[in-house]
């Protein structure tokens, strides 16, 4: 027979509520972690994702939403794979495979993807991979970046530079026609 005194009901109150202290202040400090987390994710200037180990968008913030032209809920219906321009999603799912393998921690790319009018926004895509306490795979953060404005400029800097290399040719071709139509009116006047 096993007596619980008085003071083994305090010691016992006592470690309760100190239990239950403990975990509503761990619980306090997870929602202010949620919180910071949700405002940081839903506050960026730059697009950001959360996207499923198959592709799917799990979580979208309006940066992104605004970058490609679909609401939350469009985006949450698809996935990364039916926005990304064909000729770059070899690549990317390439990158996303490694990852997974455990070769790469993470991993960045210049791609292109659709917006939803239908012309191309080019990004810089960022993204790494989450895993449990165990090393398994959870999910993606995709951070993107809009690129546009930069490949707009370096494409144009490209055909300017082209324009200077031809016009550098055709002025190379007049000096070596005025060259030798001067050896020609020398040659000439010489004889």
């Amino acid at each position: 027979v096993i007596i619980i005194g008085p003071f083994f009901i305090f010691a016992l109150t006592l470690i309760t509520s100190m239990i239950d202290r403990r975990l509503s202040v761990q619980a306090l400090q997870l929602q202010a972690s949620e919180a910071r987390f949700r405002n940081a994710f839903e506050g960026a200037s730059i697009g950001m994702a959360l996207v499923g180990l198959a592709g799917r968008f799990l979580q979208v913030n309006q940066a992104l939403c605004k970058l490609v032209g679909y609401s939350e809920e469009e985006l949450a219906a698809t996935t990364f794979q039916a926005i990304t321009h064909p000729d770059d999603l070899d690549a990317g799912l390439d990158y996303v495979r490694r990852m997974l393998a455990g070769e790469l921690p993470d991993y960045r790319l210049e791609q292109r993807y659709f917006h939803k009018q239908g012309h191309v926004v080019w990004i810089l895509l960022s993204v790494s991979l989450v895993r449990n306490a165990e090393g398994a795979s959870l999910y993606l953060i995709d951070q993107i970046v809009d690129i546009s404005d930069r490949k707009r400029a370096q494409d144009a800097l490209m055909e300017t530079a082209r324009q200077l290399e031809q016009s550098n040719r055709e002025l190379a071709q007049a000096r070596d026609a005025a060259l030798a139509a001067d050896r020609s009116k020398s040659e000439f006047l010489a004889s």
